[in-house]
């Protein structure tokens, strides 16, 4: 897996760390997903896994950011 990974994390992209990949699985179906940082998977059980959790982050990030730079136009003009 490391090798059909390129010794990249699976979710970020960004090449193992130090402390190395850790194995990513999904508990519901018994399968490994990939290799991972810790902190990648750290990020993916804080939303318990769930993408409609990280759908709802991502639409409130998208929201702030336009907001921010509406309020950032109107401060400059």
């Amino acid at each position: 897996m490391v090798q059909e990974q390129s010794g990249m994390c699976a979710l970020c992209s960004e090449p193992g760390s130090a402390d190395g990949l850790v194995v990513d699985a999904d508990d519901l179906r018994k399968r490994i997903r990939g290799l991972l940082h810790r902190k990648c998977r750290a990020f993916l059980a804080l939303g318990c896994d769930n993408p409609l959790r990280f759908q709802m982050a991502i639409t409130y990030l998208e929201r702030k950011r336009s907001a921010t730079f509406s309020h950032d136009n109107q401060a400059h003009s």
